[in-house]
């Protein structure tokens, strides 16, 4: 039996698009008869060490960096036994081959196990590089240093977006003989979800995501403003949470549309695939965006999607035939498209089923077969 190490930046219980993708990518790894293994950070360190989730053994490690500040000095001190740690680890479950997805603290760990122990590594770029949360990239030399041995020693590279490798191959000197583009998924089976909250009474335009400044959720209250002035039938509802939160709601009573704004909070996925079932369509206003799996879970819904022209979604989102697509940070234009697809429900219902039968070849079953296959392609080198 293949075991596979998949080695995230971040896990349960923390919630996000990689988080996402590694859980989907171990269940279908699971059920092709592959043994399945997560090894990620342990952030925060209150989390076991070890515990398993949906059947997948998660075990959890003090990746850590150094810096070059004071506080820097204590992961220095600390690294020889965490590597040891990791390495035992490592001999124990003998992984035919460690998948990274989203390199991060785990960088230097998997760096060392491919360049000292030969093991074999693909490495999956998620856009880290530019949209790291905590701007590991920008603050961290040591960061950047072993990015880019990880990338120069791995056996094969994939990205999520073609956008994202040619942005980490401006960044980074490395060439792999085995680069690919690899989409992200999305489960179709989570459409028939049945959710227990409330139905919205009007409706609505949806955006989702986290709540932060680099999501352009202040453009799209802007373009919802102007098209609160002339379509007093359509609210605006905001799923997600996050630090700018606050700030988005205070936008919201500046431009006052408060009582037509409902920040409705992060929902489980039952409670996402509902919203996306009564919306009218979806709105993806960030300026810029590796992938956006809320894009895949607007058009598994059958709902068209509004993105903005740069970034991943321009890869699959296409003009006038699953979505429009607006100029990054342009409330205009973004307004324009939004009127545009509330008063033309012919429109609007194209996009929709277009982007219903496009989905399907978003499914995880068909992502995970291009691992394997990648899997296989390492493997017998």
């Amino acid at each position: 039996m293949t075991r596979i190490l998949l080695s995230p930046s971040a896990f349960h219980p923390s919630l996000g698009g990689v988080e996402e993708i590694c859980r989907n990518l171990a269940l279908q790894l699971k059920a092709k008869n592959f043994e399945v293994a997560v090894a990620v950070n342990r952030h925060p360190a209150s989390l076991p060490e070890y515990e398993e989730i949906s059947g997948i053994p998660i075990h959890r490690f003090d990746f850590e960096y150094p810096n070059r500040s004071l506080s820097g000095l204590g992961p220095l001190f600390r690294f020889p036994a965490n590597a040891v740690k990791f390495s035992t680890f490592l001999n124990r479950f003998a992984p035919d081959l460690v998948h990274v997805i989203c390199p991060s603290s785990n960088s230097l760990y998997c760096y060392l196990a491919s360049a000292f122990f030969q093991q074999k590594t693909l490495v999956t770029l998620q856009g880290e590089f530019f949209m790291d949360a905590t701007n590991i990239y920008e603050r961290s030399v040591f960061a950047r240093i072993f990015a880019e041995r990880l990338l120069s020693v791995a056996d094969g590279i994939t990205a999520c977006s073609q956008y994202v490798l040619d942005d980490a191959k401006k960044r980074f000197d490395f060439h792999c003989s085995l680069e690919k583009v690899v989409f992200n998924g999305v489960d179709l089976s989570e459409a028939k979800l049945k959710s227990t909250d409330a139905p919205m009474q009007k409706r609505f335009i949806l955006g989702i995501g986290r709540l932060v400044t680099n999501k352009g959720f202040d453009f799209l209250l802007g373009a919802f403003a102007r098209l609160a002035e002339v379509r007093d039938d359509v609210d605006l509802v905001l799923a997600g949470d996050g630090v700018a939160k606050a700030d988005l709601e205070n936008l919201s009573k500046e431009l006052k549309i408060a009582e037509r704004v409902h920040f409705v909070g992060r929902k489980d996925r039952a409670g996402v695939a509902a919203l996306f079932a009564q919306c009218m369509f979806f709105v993806l206003p960030s300026p810029v965006e590796p992938f956006g799996i809320v894009c895949l879970e607007a058009m598994r819904a059958g709902k068209p999607t509004i993105a903005t022209n740069t970034g991943g979604p321009p890869e699959f989102i296409h003009e006038e035939v699953n979505g429009m697509l607006v100029p990054p940070r342009d409330d205009q234009a973004l307004f324009d498209a939004m009127a545009r697809l509330c008063a033309d429900d012919k429109l609007r219902n194209k996009l929709g089923k277009n982007a219903a039968v496009q989905v399907k070849a978003f499914d995880w079953q068909k992502i995970t077969d291009q691992y394997v296959g990648l899997y296989e392609n390492i493997l017998k080198h």
